[in-house]
Order: C-alpha cells, then sequence, then structure tokens
C-alpha cells in the first residue's frame, strides 16, 4: 500500500518527524500484518538527503477505551525488564493513536509453530512462552499502578457465571442442561480468592517475538490488567487451533508443566477456565444463530453441539491438554 494513499500517512509523517527534526522523512511503502494485530503495519521510509532506508514497526490503536493508555503501558512494561518493543515516538488524533516501534528481532512465535515439523520444536516454543508468563506473573502488582487501574473492571468470575446461567436459559433442553452441568463444575472447580498478578488477557501468539530461546519482543500490552494468572494460560486453547489435536495436547501439557517448575502462583483452575471461555464462545454462536434462524426448528442448538459441550466437560476434568484434544 501507497504511504501517501493512506489516512494514517499524517500521523505518521508527525511521528517520524519526533525522530529525525529538521530532515525530510519520505514514507515509501505500509504493509498491514493483521495477522500480528489488527492495527499493526510494517513502514518503509528514506531519509534525505542521505536516501537512508528505515524500517519501522507502527501499532495503530483506537483512542477511545483504554487504548489512550498504551504509551504508558509499554513504557511500563520495558521499566519492569519485561519484553516491550522499542517505542521510539507516538502521534495521535482525535480517533487513532499511533505508536512507532523498532522492527523486532528474532522469529515470531505463531511462525515458529506453524513450520514446526519435530516435537521438540513445540516444545521450545512452549517451554518459551512458560517463562514469559512466569516473569510477567511474578512482577509485583505495585510495578504497574496506576496503569491497570485505568482500565473498566473486569467481570468477576461469579458475574460470567451469572451471565452464561442466563443465556443457556434463553435455550431448550439438552443445551440448557448440559450448559448448567458444566457451569456448576466450574463453579466448584475455580479458585474464588485467586491472587491477582499482572496479565495480558487473551494472548495472540503472533503478537510474540522469540530470541535464544525467550521471548524477546511482545506487542501484546494495551491490555495489560490484574487478573487471575490461570486466565492467560486458559486463553492459549483457540490460539493452538492451527495445530493438530496431538500437537495441542503436547503443547499445553510442556508449557504447563515448564510454567509449574517455575510459577509464582498456582494456575489449578485452569482447565475449568478454559471451559469457561469455550461455553461462552459456544453460546454466542447458538444465540447469533437462533437470531437469525426463521423457524422454530432451526433456533434449535443442534445435537452436534450438545454432545461436543458433553464431551468438553469430561476433558476439563483431566486436564487442559485433554482438552486440546476435541
Amino acid at each position: 500500500m501507497s504511504a501517501q494513499s493512506s489516512p494514517l500517512w499524517p500521523l505518521l509523517e508527525r511521528a517520524l518527524a519526533q525522530l529525525y527534526p529538521g530532515r525530510r522523512v519520505r514514507l515509501v511503502r505500509m504493509s498491514a500484518q493483521p495477522h500480528v494485530h489488527r492495527g499493526f503495519w510494517h513502514v518503509e521510509a528514506h531519509l534525505s538527503p542521505t536516501h537512508e532506508q528505515l524500517a519501522f514497526a507502527v501499532l495503530v490503536l483506537d483512542r477511545e477505551g483504554t487504548d489512550r493508555a498504551a504509551p504508558e503501558r509499554y513504557a511500563a512494561v520495558a521499566a519492569n525488564a519485561l519484553p516491550a518493543p522499542v517505542l521510539l515516538a507516538t502521534a495521535a488524533d482525535p480517533d487513532r493513536l499511533v505508536l512507532l516501534f523498532q522492527v523486532p528481532q528474532g522469529t515470531n512465535l505463531d511462525d515458529e509453530l506453524r513450520r514446526a515439523a519435530a516435537p521438540w520444536r513445540v516444545s521450545a516454543a512452549a517451554i518459551s512462552l512458560a517463562r514469559f508468563f512466569a516473569r510477567l506473573h511474578s512482577t509485583p502488582v505495585h510495578a504497574f499502578e496506576p496503569i491497570t487501574t485505568l482500565r473498566p473492571a473486569l467481570p468477576t468470575d461469579e458475574q460470567r457465571l451469572s451471565q452464561l446461567a442466563a443465556m443457556a436459559h434463553d435455550f431448550d433442553d439438552p443445551l440448557r442442561s448440559s450448559v448448567e452441568r458444566a457451569l456448576d463444575w466450574i463453579d466448584q472447580e475455580l479458585d474464588h480468592s485467586p491472587a491477582l498478578v499482572p496479565t495480558v488477557g487473551c494472548l495472540r501468539l503472533p503478537t510474540l517475538y522469540e530470541d535464544s530461546g525467550e521471548i524477546a519482543t511482545a506487542f501484546c500490552w494495551e491490555h495489560l490488567a490484574l487478573r487471575p494468572a490461570a486466565v492467560d494460560l486458559a486463553c492459549l486453547l483457540p490460539e493452538l487451533r492451527f495445530l493438530p489435536a496431538e500437537g495441542r495436547a503436547h503443547f499445553l501439557a510442556v508449557c504447563l508443566a515448564a510454567y509449574a517448575d517455575v510459577a509464582p502462583v498456582a494456575i489449578d483452575d485452569v482447565a475449568p477456565r478454559a471451559l469457561l471461555d469455550l461455553i461462552e464462545r459456544v453460546l454466542i454462536v447458538q444465540s447469533a444463530r437462533a437470531s437469525a434462524a426463521t423457524t422454530s426448528r432451526d433456533r434449535a442448538p443442534d445435537q452436534e453441539t450438545v454432545a461436543f459441550l458433553d464431551r468438553a466437560m469430561r476433558a476439563a476434568r483431566d486436564g487442559l491438554p485433554a482438552l486440546a484434544l476435541l
């Protein structure tokens, strides 16, 4: 995409002017990288009069909500020796915030996993991710104050359980009964007084870059918040769907074992949390399907969905790797 034709061009020029005051920077090319982040771009530019070629990673965020505090979040992460990218400049208009970074070094973790042909490569990636989570979860909570308080209050486990029970009540049996059984089990298994630690929430693997066996750069900090540590690991399940079932289970088993070796907190309820997320996704899909249906028969949940939820609850009793085999 030509930089001059992009609506981001004025913001990028302003950000680059901070880096090269008094110099002319000509934007040459912008390449969207939605697989990394919905607002992630690779930008190329020329610096005059030397014609030096420049390259940057750019993150474009919505200024509404918590994204407006993204520069402070990335700065706080870097100050605590966590793998933040090097932030070079920022620019904003009423709607968007542009963060200009150095191009990350290393290999994209998602790409590495997609190319991994040998189990040891999957294991190596899982260990790198476990170490990343352990470093993050070990960071003192006060290190990110007041950054984490800028987010709206997150739903409690009790609120989520109540909301999903209400959604399930709108469906007929056997889906309603299946969900109610699963929610009852989750309620029994959840740690309802967990320690809250710094977390990234629903991490996307393409936002991570690995170098020498460690996560060296991460573009996931705009959602930094205090949550139970198990949330970060439970959210991995849908991120691994591109792997075969055995690969997913192997990755999660290695990741959980490596995390347990250095874990600052217990994550005994990671499987119930993953099942809770799965039920939420299923009910959202079923609700959308019912809303679009034209007959009562079309609105009825299919037996395959009910059978899947029952299998998921049985698998969750055996742990997160078993849930990944579905």
